[in-house]
């Protein structure tokens, strides 16, 4: 018995994708390359405000750790100097 269902052209061998295909393909490659290059802008940014937070942090980590660690200091009174 023989399948009347019709083929679809371009799934034959030798045959070329429709032009639909090109087009969403064409479109697809144009927004990941708009995608890629406007974030990579906005994270930038981002990677600025991280690096100041960043430093801020270690100032008063540093700060902690100092007055935790730090040796006891002479005191001024004269007759502790002995």
């Amino acid at each position: 018995m023989t399948d009347n269902k019709p083929q679809e052209p371009w799934k034959s061998a030798g045959r070329r994708a429709p032009l639909s295909s090109w087009v969403f393909a064409a479109f697809a490659a144009y927004a990941v390359f708009l995608l890629v290059t406007e974030h990579r802008a906005h994270a930038f940014e981002m990677v600025l405000y991280a690096f100041a937070s960043l430093c801020v942090l270690l100032l008063v980590l540093h700060a902690m750790h100092a007055g935790v660690d730090a040796p006891e200091e002479a005191s001024t009174d004269p007759e502790d100097k002995r």
